[in-house]
């Protein structure tokens, strides 16, 4: 099993997040930030890293935060060379 830490930056609009990867290789790792000009939107990053594969969704607006109270989610899939 693997223990560790996730931090995942970029420009504006995303919003870093950082967090614990679970012993099960998952984690699920939540902030607030701004996202098209609205304050105090919540976003979350859910999914797994092992063997150098991440699967991941980042949610922004996960709270319903976003006009019409809709979530914008990117699906994410890398492999490490």
């Amino acid at each position: 099993m693997y223990e560790g830490s996730i931090s995942i930056e970029g420009e504006a609009p995303w919003v870093n997040v950082s967090g614990d990867i679970a012993a099960d290789v998952s984690f699920e790792i939540a902030s607030v930030g701004v996202v098209a000009g609205f304050p105090d939107i919540a976003v979350t990053l859910e999914g797994t890293w092992s063997d150098g594969v991440l699967t991941a969704d980042y949610t922004m607006g996960s709270d319903g935060g976003l006009p019409g109270g809709f979530a914008i989610v990117y699906e994410i899939f890398t492999i490490e060379d």
